[in-house]
Order: C-alpha cells, then structure tokens, then sequence
C-alpha cells in the first residue's frame, strides 16, 4: 500500500512493550506523529 501526501494512516493495533493491545489512531489521536516500522533482524 503506498499513502499520498495528506492521506492519514490506516489505524494499526499492535501489542506495546507491556504486552498490552494498542491502537496508533487512539495513541496519537490529534496529534503530529513519526512512526517507524523496524522489521528487526532478517
């Protein structure tokens, strides 16, 4: 999937350092974000 300038992010829910479920749209809600996907060690 490739995103334009200006189209938002689909939401993502993903588990945290704590193991706990977590959604991108309600982490960063109303606010500028960074997010970096690290694919970790091949």
């Amino acid at each position: 999937m490739r995103l334009e300038n200006d189209q938002p992010l689909p939401d993502l829910v993903a588990l945290d350092a704590t193991s706990a479920t977590t959604s991108l749209q309600e982490h960063i809600a109303g606010r500028w974000a960074v997010v970096l996907f690290y694919r970790g060690h091949w």
